[in-house]
């Protein structure tokens, strides 16, 4: 196995505990995601996955066929 890798990125459309529940459980059920916290109050996800299993493209792409829309997370300045 591949050292995992993480994936944070901000989700729209989101508006209830059930959307970030169908979401998470979406992430949580991918074959090589290894852990999935999703906030609907932050209306963001981190996603800890296996790259050699799942791509990070892929991760993003669960969520939008779930009828969300990813938004880059931007880092803060240094």
């Amino acid at each position: 196995m591949a050292l995992a890798q993480n994936i944070e990125f901000g989700i729209t459309g989101m508006s209830c505990t059930g959307c970030s529940g169908k979401v998470e459980k979406a992430l949580s059920e991918a074959t090589g995601v290894l852990e999935v916290d999703v906030s609907l109050e932050a209306a963001k996800a981190v996603v800890s996955f296996d790259p050699d299993r799942i791509s990070g493209n892929s991760v993003l792409k669960i969520v939008q066929d779930k009828g969300f829309e990813i938004i880059e997370k931007k880092k803060p300045p240094s």
